[in-house]
């Protein structure tokens, strides 16, 4: 998955590595309901259990499905804040590079772009930004 999102990436000289990995074997650390109201719990844990990993952009993937078709949540430019460089994405597919694609899309959000148009075209698919995700 971070294959996929550090190819979208590179184009713009951004490179995307995976510093770390929590897996919550024993329940949630945060109440994870179907709303974007996840992204202020997810930074707060985030500050108090990630401080001692050195990272840009904090990503959440879920299982729980979310309201009005959404498959996930970060907010606009984000990345410039520590306490909100977060995105939360929803397990969506069985197909990876579909769940990838909406996690490069969140962080596209949380670096600042915004929805592409829908004149947009990209070779071998939707757009990264694209309303749909991606």
């Amino acid at each position: 998955m971070i294959n996929f999102i550090n190819v979208v990436y590179k184009a713009l000289g951004i490179h995307v590595v995976l510093i770390g990995l929590n897996i919550w074997c024993d329940g949630d650390k945060i109440v994870v309901s179907a709303t974007e109201d996840n992204l202020f719990s997810f930074s707060v844990w985030r500050q108090k259990n990630l401080k001692h990993k050195k990272n840009d952009n904090t990503q959440l993937l879920t299982g729980v499905q979310f309201n009005g078709g959404s498959f996930g949540y970060a907010p606009l430019r984000g990345m410039c804040d520590p306490w909100i460089s977060v995105g939360i994405v929803q397990d969506h597919s069985k197909d990876v590079s579909l769940v990838a694609s909406t996690m490069a899309h969140e962080i596209g959000h949380s670096v600042g772009m915004e929805h592409d148009a829908n004149s947009c075209t990209c070779k071998g698919g939707p757009c990264i930004m694209a309303a749909s995700g991606g």
